[in-house]
């Protein structure tokens, strides 16, 4: 989302502790100014007396619901209801809704389908769906820093994070930005986020992977492979490759085996091969590079 947006900020009350407030706002104005600041739940409850010092200090609009039923939650219905007339009714490039209620998940799926840029934020419990649902999601134990000593056991592993990384940047023969590779991790994991990992920015989780180097020229940051780590993994996984995919042609009766037959079987021995991080987009252009090989009519054969 463009950082000059005019964004709406929905808060469910009855979901979320006023602890996370501050942390909330310093969180939203990264991505633009803020027009609308709603707080929805049943502000008489006494266990919610501290939200209205906070809807007072921060100059949030409440919006009293009263729980007329037992087991309805009217609150999620008002901010549901408030939240497409405000799409209908005011010019906002984005909407925040700061819950971890599943119940959220349609609200976003439609706010969406308008060309609405969706910020989710709710706890470490929030149910996938509402996660997946967001454009973007953001933790918010992530936004208080006592919180991240706590939950140390709650940082991920980097392992499946760098895997995609590489990937992404084999396919590129060029340096990516670090912002325009944010984004494209969001695109697959909403809830991407370094805070998760247990680094305050980018730029020092990426730093920690010993096969990306950081460019900066200016205000701009780049990140590409290191050319020689990437030479010197590629030598030696090609010595192991060319030896099973020799072996592989060699059982075969004729000598030669269909490519997308080769793929399958080498995929069998090395459950980890990617052609991808070897810098090539085909299969075919693989093989080809190798130069102990010979690819026609999508048939391999050894030179």
């Amino acid at each position: 989302m463009e950082r000059n947006t005019n964004i709406c900020v929905l808060i469910d009350a009855d979901n979320i502790s006023p602890k996370y407030i501050k942390g909330i706002f310093e969180e939203i104005a990264k991505y633009g100014s803020v027009q609308i600041k709603r707080l929805y739940g049943d502000l008489s409850d006494s266990n919610k007396k501290n939200w209205k010092d906070i809807a007072l200090e921060y100059s949030i609009t409440p919006i009293q619901q009263y729980n007329y039923t037992t087991g309805k939650n009217a609150t999620d219905s008002s901010m549901i209801i408030n939240a497409m007339d405000l799409l209908y009714t005011k010019d906002l490039d984005g909407f925040v809704i700061v819950s971890s209620d599943s119940d959220f998940t349609g609200l976003a799926a439609r706010l969406r389908e308008e060309n609405k840029y969706v910020i989710g934020m709710g706890e470490r419990k929030t149910p996938p769906p509402f996660i997946r649902a967001c454009s973007e999601f953001k933790y918010l134990e992530n936004l208080i820093s006592e919180t991240i000593e706590e939950e140390k056991d709650a940082i991920k592993d980097t392992l499946e994070l760098k895997k995609m990384i590489i990937g992404m940047l084999s396919e590129s023969e060029c340096p990516l930005l670090v912002s325009r590779l944010t984004d494209t991790i969001r695109k697959t994991m909403p809830d991407f986020d370094p805070r998760n990992y247990g680094y305050s920015q980018m730029s020092k989780l990426l730093e920690s992977f010993e096969d990306l180097e950081l460019i900066k020229d200016g205000n701009t940051l780049e990140v590409k492979l290191k050319k020689s780590n990437q030479c010197t993994n590629t030598k030696k996984a090609e010595d192991e490759i060319i030896k099973i995919i020799s072996d592989i042609i060699k059982q075969e009766p004729k000598k030669k085996i269909n490519m997308g037959d080769l793929n399958k079987k080498l995929q069998e021995q090395l459950p980890d091969f990617n052609y991808k991080a070897y810098g090539y987009s085909k299969f075919m252009t693989f093989l080809t590079s190798i130069g102990e090989f010979k690819v026609k009519e999508y048939n391999v054969y050894l030179k």
